[in-house]
């Protein structure tokens, strides 16, 4: 909330923005600057400081909606089609790609077949799990650095999600915020 707080000359004040159901913090501005929330400021003078704020992104489309890493051969990704209309993986051309560990080119490859109807899911996973999988690949084969892409329109087609970073090796786990990434925060219930 905005306020007026009164603080002792030299002290240091932590600043917290909160931003109301649907918007995300921005950035600050006057007296402090920059992204990082909460921001530290020293009172060194009478001061003000802004906190923007911007409409949340609403995520609408398809996406990885779970990231499975089991041991061995127990891997799995889900897919979760949000765009309102049923989604024709082969007649579109949506693949897979798999980077590992730092690579910039893709290690391996699956083209994904099958149709996923809007509101649902569609799990590509390694055949160890096949029982729970709509489609197999024995190249659905990742450790926790290593970068997935998904394409629409095939190698050379429109990136529309991904986990992790081409062409960068993070060492032992691709880390947010809250510490080691186990699964991915858009995970559809």
């Amino acid at each position: 909330p905005a306020g007026t707080t009164s603080q002792n000359y030299g002290a240091t004040v932590n600043i917290t923005a909160t931003p109301d159901t649907g918007y995300t913090f921005d950035h600050w501005d006057g007296d402090a600057t920059g992204t990082d929330n909460p921001v530290s400021v020293t009172i060194n003078k009478d001061m003000t400081v802004n906190a923007y704020f911007t409409a949340a992104a609403s995520v609408t489309g398809i996406y990885f909606s779970e990231y499975v890493e089991g041991s061995s051969t127990n891997k799995a990704l889900e897919i979760f089609n949000e765009t309102g209309a049923s989604i024709d993986l082969t007649t579109d051309n949506y693949i897979i790609e798999i980077y590992n560990n730092g690579h910039t080119t893709p290690d391996n490859t699956v083209p994904l077949t099958g149709t996923i109807s809007d509101g649902h899911t569609y799990v590509v996973a390694d055949p160890a799990l096949a029982t729970y999988a709509d489609q197999t690949s024995s190249s659905v084969s990742y450790n926790g650095d290593d970068a997935i892409v998904l394409k629409k329109g095939g190698a050379s087609g429109t990136i529309v999600d991904s986990f992790g970073q081409v062409g960068v090796d993070p060492g032992t786990a691709w880390t947010g915020a809250g510490g080691t990434v186990s699964k991915i925060g858009r995970a559809h219930v």
